[in-house]
């Protein structure tokens, strides 16, 4: 076994830290709490002047402002508390952003793009940002890490709530999208396609491989993230896939120069913003992990040493008619595992070792051409390299595997959009995506270089102030067999001033992956998704309802053995990869109804709830289709929190929040124990065993104190508060020779404290 030293390497990281902090100390002001907010045309970015801008408190306006010649106005405020923010200009829809906390700290940046009245605006009712959001798509805020318990500051695990997403295991951030396989998920940085930034990305998978689909710490800690917006379903067509959960992250934005320090049971974190000119903000994040400081001062985790540490920096100019964002960001992590002196099971008998180092760079840059055109542009790169060795055994110890992959993925983009009418709105956009992919022999079944080119044209039409209608296709090409071709369908009905329908259907390709390569061509699976849903909206208060029915062929399939097949919607790793009788006809079809409500009191509380019904199918055909591994049938979540202010010279807050997750079981195959005799049992596909369910019920808990000057947070996030066993899935134990149930992690506390000044 290699042990590889970090202390040079942490050492130099945490002098690079006090480096930054040196140097940019001279940019910290004086904090005044309040808005600079800026107010503009939704399409050309035009500035709105003599907008009204109301501020209040909770029922009556505590302030109104109007923007100056640049679209722009500011408040200062000592008050604290949450505040809704409406905005309204003549010609254009009125619209508000709700639930804004004002702390007595921090400096709140607000955008609001309004959109033009193509009609006459009686019966127009004030949208709320928050409460409304697009169809499809569903936003993590920062906000939520105050509402939603058990999610470690990673938005990934906060969607763990959001209907349709299924949790698949208590130590990562692995999900199931509506039934799939978590290999159909994918992962984006300001609409830019990257690999997986996840550290120990390996973990709790029966491979030991790297995976493109979670991790254990999210690379992008909560200091670097402003929102995540979630597509699933009936995707707009600039997000190129059709199938699993694809999640957009955006970089946090700095309002005003600030410095941030945390510490805590995931690690020490330092980063900043600090203001380069008048257009200009430079922000950074620093990261290293509690357990790695712990491994590296001699503590012992039974016999396992994780440690990780990572570094995300971004740019941003922005002016009336541009926007430049450039962003890097690196990150190491390993995981060693050393045999154990008195064993207890198989794994006991071998060392581990896992490294994984992940690097990219990405940038865009948004043009606001005049009224009638805009531009937005982007370009990524980011790589994923991982050493995996496993040394050891029961009889005679010896090399067992060693192998190194690596996975990268270059990312492009270009959409033009025209503002044709005041009806009429077009988008013309071009994808251009290569992945590479390389794992020693394992390279060999598989293309090591994918390219993707998609055009596409999508164009908006308005019928009367109520009724509106999206429609779109696209083109599928590269190094794959054919051009695909596709399309995309959407109506939005405003029924009410409180009540919306909508329904979507997209035909498409999804971007093809390393895990759906062949030797004799590249797959692109095809889905059909059909989506329809109901929402209503009033003040504080929202109930959203949708029905879908999604349908993928051309999944990846091998022949085992007597009409068995393996599937990729079943199995989501690469350990099938060698069994050349591959198929790509195979099929899955996942059916399913989702309901939300979210009820937000005056007093504080917030009230959501959320249930899922569905039913996930493959087969080789329609006419063989059976249940899958991730048929778990249903899937409830409740979170309830309440937030208690203190006022004063100092701002108190305690924010509590309950969360319960209650997911169907999910299956897994019978093991037969005659057959159980190799540590390289290959497990039968037939998927007829149901897990028991799973629940868990988490507990925040965070104490705010707030200054103008400096903002302390005090978190204890518990996972699992009462410890309740769940099992994630059994398996053959050659030392043990008995089927071993292996438990999903019990009670897991996270304790930090952060200063903002």
């Amino acid at each position: 076994m290699i042990l590889r030293s970090l202390a040079s390497k942490r050492d130099s990281f945490f002098r690079s830290g006090l480096v930054l902090l040196c140097i940019s100390f001279y940019s910290l002001a004086i904090h005044g709490q309040g808005i600079k907010g800026v107010v503009t045309e939704s399409f050309s970015h035009a500035p709105v002047m003599n907008a009204t801008v109301h501020i209040i408190f909770p029922d009556s306006i505590d302030y109104t402002v109007t923007t100056n010649a640049k679209g722009e106005y500011t408040w200062t405020t000592k008050k604290a508390g949450r505040a809704r923010i409406e905005v309204a200009a003549s010609g254009f829809h009125p619209t508000m952003i709700s639930d804004i906390l004002f702390d007595g700290y921090a400096v709140q940046q607000l955008s609001f793009a309004l959109e033009k009245s193509s009609f006459p605006l009686a019966g127009v009712t004030v949208v709320a940002s928050q409460n409304n959001p697009v169809p499809f798509v569903r936003t993590i805020t920062p906000e939520d890490a105050l509402r939603v318990a058990g999610n470690f500051e990673d938005p990934v695990r906060i969607a763990h709530s959001e209907p349709g997403i299924v949790l698949l295991n208590d130590q990562t951030n692995h999900l199931s999208a509506r039934g799939q396989a978590p290999i159909f998920n994918t992962w984006y940085l300001e609409g830019l396609n990257i690999v997986n930034p996840n550290h120990t990305s390996n973990a709790g998978t029966l491979s030991d491989l790297p995976t493109q689909y979670g991790g254990g710490v999210n690379m992008f800690a909560a200091q670097t993230l402003g929102n995540t917006n979630i597509y699933m379903g009936v995707n707009p067509l600039h997000i190129n896939t059709t199938s699993g959960a694809a999640f957009d992250m955006h970089l946090h934005e700095s309002a005003e120069p600030e410095w941030r320090a945390k510490a805590g049971l995931l690690g020490f974190e330092l980063g900043g913003g600090t203001a380069l000119g008048k257009q200009s903000v430079l922000d950074f994040n620093l990261r290293y992990s509690f357990t790695g400081l712990l491994t590296d001062l001699g503590a012992d985790f039974g016999g396992e040493k994780i440690k990780y540490s990572d570094a995300v920096v971004s740019f941003r100019n922005e002016g009336e008619k541009h926007k430049l964002k450039l962003f890097a960001w690196a990150g190491r992590s390993t995981n060693e595992f050393e045999r154990a002196e008195e064993p207890e099971d198989y794994k006991d008998f071998f060392d581990i070792d896992y490294a994984n180092d992940i690097l990219g760079v990405g940038g865009r840059y948004d043009l606001y051409i005049g009224s009638r055109a805009n531009l937005k542009t982007g370009i990524a790169y980011s790589r994923n390299d991982s050493e995996y060795s496993k040394f050891g055994g029961i009889d005679s110890p010896g090399i067992v595997r060693d192998q190194d992959v690596t996975i990268g993925i270059a990312s492009m983009f270009a959409e033009m959009s025209f503002n044709l009418s005041p009806f009429i709105t077009t988008s013309l956009g071009l994808n251009y995506t290569t992945q590479h992919f390389k794992a020693g022999e394992i390279s060999n079944y598989y293309k090591e270089e994918v390219t993707s080119i998609r055009p596409y044209l999508s164009a908006q039409f308005k019928f009367g102030s109520k009724w509106k209608m999206t429609l779109g296709g696209e083109m599928q090409d590269g190094n794959s067999d054919e051009a695909i071709f596709g399309y995309r369908v959407q109506v939005d009905w405003d029924l009410s001033k409180y009540i919306q329908l909508y329904a979507g259907w997209r035909h498409a390709p999804n971007l093809p992956t390393q895990y759906i390569h062949f030797v004799n061509g590249v797959v692109h699976l095809l889905s059909d998704t059909y989506e329809i849903g109901w929402k209503y909206t009033r003040e504080n208060h929202a109930i959203r309802i949708n029905l879908y029915r999604q349908q993928m062929n051309r999944h990846r399939s091998f022949y085992i053995y007597e009409g068995h097949y393996e599937y990729l919607a079943d199995f989501p790793n690469s350990q099938y990869a060698g069994y050349l009788l591959g198929s790509r006809k195979a099929v899955s079809r996942h059916i399913g109804a989702e309901g939300r409500l979210d009820v937000h009191t005056r007093s504080g509380w917030v009230f959501t709830l959320n249930q899922s019904v569905y039913k996930s199918e493959r087969g080789m055909d329609d006419s063989s289709l059976e249940t899958g591994r991730y048929n778990g049938s249903y899937a409830t979540h409740f979170s309830i929190s309440k937030e208690v202010l203190k006022q004063g010279d100092k701002n108190k807050f305690w924010n509590f929040s309950l969360r319960g997750i209650w997911n169907g079981g999910l299956f897994e195959p019978a093991i037969d124990t005659s057959a159980s005799t190799s540590p390289f049992y290959d497990y039968p596909v037939n998927y007829n065993q149901k897990l028991p369910d799973f629940f868990r019920i988490d507990l925040g808990v965070t104490r705010t104190i707030a200054r103008s000057k400096i903002r302390w947070r005090y978190t204890l996030d518990i996972q699992n508060v009462f410890g309740i066993t769940n099992i994630a899935y059994h398996y053959y134990d050659p030392y043990l020779k008995e089927v071993v149930p292996q438990n999903q992690l019990g009670l897991i506390p996270v304790l930090s404290v952060q200063a903002s000044w």
